[in-house]
């Protein structure tokens, strides 16, 4: 399947796009949301908890690591920033980390590249302006390019 693309001129571009996107998401989805530091991440999470109907405040949970949110069903959004590696992720369960019944998103997914199941959508951010990025949504097969 070829990635989805899109070129976002805003950041409410990029939620709109991110929000239109939930709509193929279902109970047991996970998005793997990768890019440079900036790349718009959290910004394309709240754009997905939006078009999963949680309207509520949505924040990068980078102390955390897990913030859980209620839309049409459970969101969990994941932060790796402040991790190194997959080792260090050790306190969080995986099956409640993939939770069947919801959706997880997961920032800095490439961390974590060899704990994520098969199935899974991987969005790639690049900057390519001061607002504007290049988003790419690929199904299952991590792209080479994005390590």
């Amino acid at each position: 399947m070829q990635p989805l693309r899109y070129q976002s001129a805003s950041e409410e571009n990029t939620i709109e796009i991110a929000s239109g996107f939930a709509q193929k998401l279902g109970k047991g989805s996970l998005v793997a949301l990768t890019g440079e530091l900036g790349a718009g991440k959290t910004v394309f999470a709240r754009g997905l908890c939006r078009g999963l109907g949680f309207n509520g405040i949505v924040s990068s949970p980078s102390f955390t690591l897990v913030n859980i949110y209620q839309g049409k069903f459970r969101i969990n959004h994941v932060d790796l920033y402040r991790i190194e590696n997959s080792d260090e992720v050790g306190d969080l369960d995986p099956d409640e980390l993939f939770y069947p019944e919801g959706v997880t998103i997961i920032e800095w997914a490439e961390k974590i590249r060899e704990m994520l199941p098969e199935h899974k959508w991987i969005v790639y951010l690049e900057l390519t302006g001061e607002n504007e990025r290049r988003i790419e949504m690929f199904d299952s097969l991590w792209p080479d390019k994005i390590g």
